[in-house]
């Protein structure tokens, strides 16, 4: 077994400095994906990850879409 293999495979928080919604999900072959919900009224609201431009993150963005109310949201 691997060590990662005994962590939990999914972290929900609120990040401090934007008071967005975070969710981290361990993926295939054990790599972590991470997740943050954008709310109405911000500007990357149900924008493609191709239109938000240059977006420092690690990894860059592979991914957009629409979570369920519940998905990632903090207890």
């Amino acid at each position: 077994m691997e060590l990662w293999e005994k962590e939990p495979d999914e972290a929900v928080w609120t990040d401090e400095d934007t008071g967005l919604s975070c969710l981290a999900r361990r993926g295939v072959g054990g790599c972590w994906c991470g997740y943050v919900r954008v709310p109405p009224g911000h500007p990357w609201f149900k924008k493609t990850y191709e239109e938000l431009g240059d977006v420092e993150v690690h990894g860059g963005l592979t991914f957009a879409d629409v979570m369920s109310e519940d998905e990632g949201a903090p207890d």
